[in-house]
């Protein structure tokens, strides 16, 4: 399969979800086929009227065009793309195939223009401006002035002053948000700890608070829909998290879990349906979520990376440095959890601290905040260490956790 040929069969699969990414990065020129120029701009004439996008309507849209299509040959392309997830890969590789089109095609006109008996001073001025015309399409899209950047900037802190846009996204834990600031736009924070300690436990909460307002996307790649689910609605109802999913309820339980799961399922909280993901899968979800304002991955060491071949090290490094991309693309925070090391098991100290992250020095560096929890005893306490945050301060919080129902709330500090 080609680029194109994956561009093309993503369009027809998934073109109302694709359509912005393809936008993003390709023109009609960067299709080399006619039948690839011709679903190219029959598509954005589609979205530009925010008609719908399916081999049916492209079909008609092309015919209108003058070029024909038969039925055959779109079915060829579906089945020739295995999946539309993978759009942003598609783009950016019929994106690098086609510069080199372009180069290669210069080269051959160089040729000519030589054979026609211009000069070599005529022929690089002639091949300067030519290389300069092929390169200015992706320079102009890297390349901002300061005082388009200020513009930018100015328009933005208006629409916060009018509270039109939000600048951070609060966990729905005051305390957590004082040291935190809130999770910001385009911000990749690290959610950290031991296994038992609960990390998804307070990253259920945590999604939970902000589906009240707004919309999730929740990829769990270690827990199923029905466990995620149950932990839901037994931190809404109060119940047992073991009972909410498989145990005896009496009369009075079971009507506190219907009502709590008409509550629950009520809110714009969304998964990922399937096992396994890769960062480009998640993104695509993202995308599919209307107006999504915060992606929970559960968790790095879980994602799947597209060259198995690579060391644990390299490909956690890569994934990392793809989170934080993704969340800049999307303009919305990604809280990712990690597993650490055993090195704490051995110290005196048993907090948390940065080289316990485990597999790759990278996190600490793509991460715009890391949050470690840790369980100074046996109880419920459970303290809450923001180690590094780009946009605020760092500092710690205990919270209280209540393992049964799986809820964690702040600690009671007494009348005021």
């Amino acid at each position: 399969m080609t680029p194109e040929t994956g561009v093309i069969g993503s369009i027809l699969i998934d073109g109302d979800a694709v359509m912005p990414i393809v936008l993003a990065h390709l023109t009609a020129d960067d299709f080399q086929s006619a039948i690839g120029q011709a679903i190219y701009i029959a598509a954005l004439s589609l979205y530009d009227e925010g008609a719908v996008i399916d081999p049916l309507t492209i079909s008609a849209r092309t015919k209108e065009q003058g070029v024909e299509i038969p039925a055959e040959t779109l079915v060829q392309y579906m089945d020739l793309c295995p999946t539309a997830a993978n759009i942003e890969k598609y783009c950016e590789l019929l994106t690098k195939q086609s510069m080199g089109y372009r180069l290669r095609e210069l080269a051959n006109q160089t040729l000519e223009q030589l054979d026609n008996g211009l000069s070599a001073v005529e022929v690089c001025g002639w091949l300067k401006s030519e290389a300069e015309k092929t390169a200015e399409r992706e320079s102009n899209a890297e390349l901002i002035t300061g005082a388009e950047a200020m513009n930018e900037f100015l328009a933005y802190r208006e629409e916060v002053t009018r509270g039109r846009v939000q600048p951070t996204l609060k966990t729905g834990y005051s305390d957590i948000d004082n040291i935190l600031g809130g999770f910001v736009s385009q911000g990749f924070y690290i959610l950290a700890a031991r296994p038992g300690v609960g990390k998804t436990t307070l990253a259920i909460n945590i999604a939970e608070n902000v589906a009240r307002r707004q919309p999730i996307l929740f990829v769990s790649l270690e827990m199923s829909i029905k466990q995620v689910t149950a932990r839901r609605v037994a931190i809404h109802s109060g119940l047992d998290y073991s009972k909410v999913l498989h145990g005896e309820l009496t009369d009075d339980e079971y009507k506190r879990l219907v009502s709590s799961s008409a509550e629950t399922g009520s809110r714009p909280f969304y998964f990922k349906r399937k096992p396994g993901a890769t960062v480009a899968q998640i993104g695509f979800l993202a995308r599919q979520v209307k107006g999504c304002r915060l992606i929970v991955v559960d968790y790095l060491g879980l994602i799947t990376n597209p060259d198995r071949g690579k060391k644990l090290y390299e490909q956690v490094t890569e994934t990392s440095r793809s989170l934080k991309l993704l969340a800049m693309q999307l303009n919305i925070p990604i809280l990712c959890l990690a597993q650490l090391n055993r090195e704490s098991e051995a110290r005196k100290d048993k907090r948390p601290i940065m080289s316990d992250l485990r597999d790759s020095g990278a996190i600490e560096q793509d991460a715009d905040g890391i949050i470690f929890l840790h369980r100074p005893g046996d109880g419920e306490e459970l303290d809450c260490i923001i180690a590094k945050n780009r946009h605020k301060g760092t500092g710690k919080c205990t919270l209280c956790f209540y393992a049964g129902p799986g809820r964690i709330v702040q600690k009671w500090r007494g009348p005021t």
